[in-house]
């Protein structure tokens, strides 16, 4: 039988320390309560980031990219858990590795 484990990925933004308007994208990935983050290494306007959604607002070309990209990030995050759960490993700092590509 297989045992449940808390699971998830958020996609989050820190402000920029000297100019506020910018802010950097990172992906919060929590197992069974442990969370690490991962920056994406893109920078938006903080105002342009919807938190509800965890997307970029608006329709420009940069803004699609970057949504692509997180919609991307997103799935292999998710297909490295599933390789770890079958392996039987189940800590967030296993896919942080895993993630580092």
């Amino acid at each position: 039988m297989r045992s449940r484990h808390s699971f998830s990925t958020d996609f989050i933004i820190r402000k920029c320390k000297g100019d506020k308007s910018k802010a950097i994208l990172f992906a919060r990935i929590t197992v069974d309560g442990c969370s690490k983050e991962i920056s994406i290494k893109e920078k938006i306007d903080s105002d342009d980031w919807d938190n509800k959604r965890e997307m970029v607002k608006g329709k420009s070309q940069a803004a699609k990219a970057i949504n692509n990209a997180i919609d991307d990030i997103r799935f292999r995050i998710k297909e490295k858990y599933r390789m770890l759960e079958d392996a039987g490993a189940h800590k967030a700092q296993g896919i942080y590795q895993l993630h580092l590509f």
